[in-house]
């Protein structure tokens, strides 16, 4: 192997670890959001995870607060059982 294969080896491996240290850090930017968004319109996120309690049952609840506003799962199941008392 000569030393330009080997470079471009490297880069392609150097940017292969940039791209999942970058979705790492979006994923974790969208949990942030989708706090940041609950806690900003919190009632009105408050009634239509009551209602979707009430139509599809609690698990529905949770999959539609982490589709809305990119929760973590556990983030959203607290949210959903808070709603819920």
């Amino acid at each position: 192997m000569d030393f330009m294969s080997m470079g471009l080896l490297l880069l392609v491996l150097a940017a292969g670890f940039i791209i999942i240290a970058q979705r790492k850090e979006l994923q974790h930017l969208r949990e942030v959001n989708g706090k940041l968004q609950v806690e900003i319109g919190q009632d009105k996120w408050i009634n239509e995870t009551r209602e979707v309690v009430k139509k599809d049952g609690p698990v529905k609840a949770v999959k539609f607060i982490r589709d809305e506003t990119g929760m973590s799962l556990v983030d959203a199941k607290k949210f959903v059982d808070k709603v819920r008392k």
